[in-house]
């Protein structure tokens, strides 16, 4: 069994983790945050934009109603110009933890102004050996670390969902590591730009984390028997390819003897004519 928790410290978002009733918490998440432009003048990653001067950030009484936590924020740029709201919706999906990070006025903002242009999963904490391994055609990597109750290989992801997020573009992000690190940093990161009518779209992001003692639990399962294939899935099936060159190469050499798992296959959701 998995007991995933979710709190915020120091302002940042961290997401603690219990295997089997074991004491021991692992964070597959820890200062993570909406990435922020500041009023056109830079770029503020989470740890930076809470601890600015230059902008009081507050947050409201955390409320959880039917297995959802929600926890808003509002930033006050003290220039005086505006106030920037944030919101929260957390609650366990199936194995995974899902994670909404939104702004909840849902408007287009210019970028002279300040607005939210993306999503960083910051870094891993006690998670004992953290290592990435690979696997052909996964765009989001998968960390493997030793439990801390009887060295068992366990397992974590956190990727955002490309289908119902506003994002525009994602990046994969690492951190340089060593097979002794206790942290890692190994994570798709979501991209805000403008369009053509030169603002940002809404800031909405679906993110997922996931922690298992075993890889396949931690892969993105589109049809876990929940959510309805595309109409033209079968249709699709034989005349559509998803090719992704370059996310495997990116990440760590898998284990010796790794057995190779094939579960994972990229989804069809949305078909326009």
């Amino acid at each position: 069994s998995v007991n995933i928790t979710s709190l915020v410290s120091s302002k940042l978002l961290n997401v603690g983790v219990q295997i089997n009733n074991s004491p021991n918490v692992y964070y597959p998440v820890s200062g993570a945050g909406p990435i922020l432009n500041y009023q056109a003048t830079s770029t503020l990653y989470p740890a930076q934009w809470v601890t600015s001067a230059n902008i009081n950030t507050t947050i409201q009484p955390q409320t959880a109603s039917n297995n959802l936590l929600s926890i808003i924020y509002t930033l006050t740029f003290k220039n005086g110009s505006s106030s920037l709201p944030l919101r929260y919706d957390i609650k366990i999906t199936g194995q995974a933890l899902k994670i909404q990070a939104y702004d909840p006025t849902n408007l287009r903002r210019s970028p002279q102004n300040s607005s939210f242009i993306g999503f960083s999963f910051g870094q891993t904490q006690n998670t004992p050996q953290a290592q990435l391994i690979s696997f052909p055609y996964l765009p989001d990597p998968v960390i493997l670390f030793q439990s801390l109750d009887n060295n068992s290989p366990l397992y974590l992801s956190t990727y955002p969902d490309r289908s119902l997020g506003n994002a525009y573009d994602y990046s994969l992000y690492f951190s340089p590591f060593n097979n002794n690190s206790l942290s890692i940093s190994a994570h798709e990161r979501t991209i805000y730009s403008t369009d053509f009518t030169n603002t940002f779209m809404p800031y909405n992001d679906i993110l997922y984390v996931t922690v298992s003692t075993s890889v396949a639990d931690v892969f993105p399962s589109p049809y876990s028997g929940t959510i309805p294939k595309s109409p033209y899935f079968e249709d699709l099936r034989d005349r559509l390819l998803f090719d992704n060159w370059g996310a495997g190469g990116a990440c760590n050499v898998p284990q010796d003897n790794y057995e190779a798992v094939v579960r994972w296959t990229v989804p069809i959701s949305v078909v326009s004519a």
